[in-house]
């Protein structure tokens, strides 16, 4: 299947049609910003600002699980909080082409915890991020729902927090042999593995308080 790159930030802002071409425009390159996409207009919606306006669909990601090689991971990641307790938490589903594996965990950081479930849904992150790094793989797509998660990690966000600031600076240091790329979906609409992370992360809570 062909695929399209568009860099956003970069040496030269474009779309490439090899990620050869495209690692040109981005290794080494502080701050860029660059995603792949199935389609042309897809990528140049990106470099426009925009995303792809179709929401992903369960039967969409069950076809990029099949296609999964052995570079290849998809989290899916979400975050929860317990405003009694004051934990925030998150959960994490990691589909590789061996198979399913999870994370999850919880914490109450006086630096982070105002932030409640955002907290959670960073951590997340860098959980699945670092699972993939320790593995080996090269490329990492991350279903998320809070939009935070990608806009700050490729800058149209300001970082304002502690917690959006140590966000991005873990993104910022990430090797640049690890390729991202970042698909939103809707919170409780019946997408599967989003709604397994959503169950792992008020586990974790639960195992903590109880």
């Amino acid at each position: 299947m062909a695929k399209f790159y568009a860099v956003r930030v970069g040496r030269t802002p474009g779309v490439y049609t090899t990620w050869a071409a495209c690692t040109e425009q981005v290794k080494g390159f502080s701050g860029a910003v660059y995603k792949s996409f199935a389609t042309v207009q897809e990528a140049e919606a990106f470099l426009a600002g925009a995303q792809p306006s179709q929401p992903v669909t369960n039967e969409q990601i069950e076809t990029m699980i099949k296609a999964l090689d052995d570079e290849t991971m998809i989290a899916f990641v979400d975050g929860s909080y317990d405003k009694t307790h004051r934990y925030y938490s998150y959960g994490a589903i990691l589909l590789t082409a061996d198979g399913m594996s999870e994370r999850h965990a919880s914490n109450n950081d006086p630096l982070y915890v105002e932030a409640r479930n955002v907290a959670g849904e960073i951590e997340g992150v860098k959980a699945a991020i670092t699972a993939a790094l320790e593995q080996g793989y090269r490329k990492l797509h991350i279903f998320y729902d809070y939009a935070g998660i990608e806009k700050w990690a490729v800058g149209d966000w300001r970082a304002n927090k502690p917690v959006s600031q140590a966000y991005v600076t873990f993104i910022n240091g990430l090797p640049k042999t690890l390729e991202l790329t970042f698909v939103k979906v809707a919170a409780h609409t019946g997408i599967l593995y989003n709604e397994l992370a959503d169950e792992l992360a008020k586990k974790a809570i639960q195992e903590q308080i109880s």
